[in-house]
């Protein structure tokens, strides 16, 4: 799902689009895998590697259906660099585990740093080829 962000204009109330848009790829569990305070969900490979090549940033949302809660994670340089770390191979597998925080919860409160990410996102400058 593609969301275009907008803005209160405080005098008149009217929202004014600002030009900025992300997408946001929505997961459902029930049986998440808790581990070091980390939701752990198996995403293929090939959709994490084009999220991070979309020309617009990508904001992996997992709901909880136990405890109905969203949690989110920013499909970025940070992100590839986690996923790198545990395994420089990760791209030439099938699918990859994604770590979310139970910190990172997605609510009301989340907007002010969702623009900001949004407003501050550039286009990746690395590629990651896949073996093949």
């Amino acid at each position: 799902t593609t969301i275009e962000i907008f803005s209160d204009e405080q005098k008149s109330g009217e929202l004014i689009a600002e030009s900025k848009f992300f997408m946001v790829q929505l997961k459902s569990t029930k049986k998440e895998k808790l581990k070091n305070n980390n939701i752990s969900i198996a995403i293929p490979v090939k959709k994490v590697l084009y999220w991070y090549e979309s020309n617009v940033p990508v904001l992996l949302v997992v709901h909880d259906q136990n405890e109905d809660i969203l949690y989110s994670v920013w499909i970025n340089e940070m992100l590839i660099n986690q996923l790198e770390a545990k395994s420089t191979s990760w791209s030439n597998k099938n699918s990859v585990s994604i770590q979310l925080s139970i910190q990172d919860i997605l609510n009301e409160a989340s907007k002010v740093d969702l623009k900001k990410t949004v407003f501050k996102w550039k286009f990746p400058t690395r590629r990651i080829l896949e073996s093949g």
